[in-house]
């Protein structure tokens, strides 16, 4: 299972369209007392580049609603 940052993923708990959700542990810890979800743009993407251009704008959108959607969590 992958791992982000200090969390350690254990098992897929939930996944939808560009995202997937993971139960997870700090390493060290024994306990899944965290959940980390994952967002994933691939499946919007294809291989091509001029394809990648053109979703510029959506993903600036959605990386400063993301950041501000965590800013308000703390």
């Amino acid at each position: 299972m992958p791992a982000y940052g200090p969390y350690e993923t254990t098992r897929e708990i939930a996944s939808g369209h560009g995202f997937i959700v993971y139960a997870a542990r700090k390493a060290g810890e024994s306990k899944d007392n965290y959940a980390v979800k994952v967002f994933a743009l691939d499946s919007f993407i294809n291989a091509d580049a001029g394809d990648r251009s053109e979703l510029d704008s959506l993903v600036a959108d959605f990386d400063r609603t993301f950041n501000r959607s965590v800013e308000l969590q703390k």
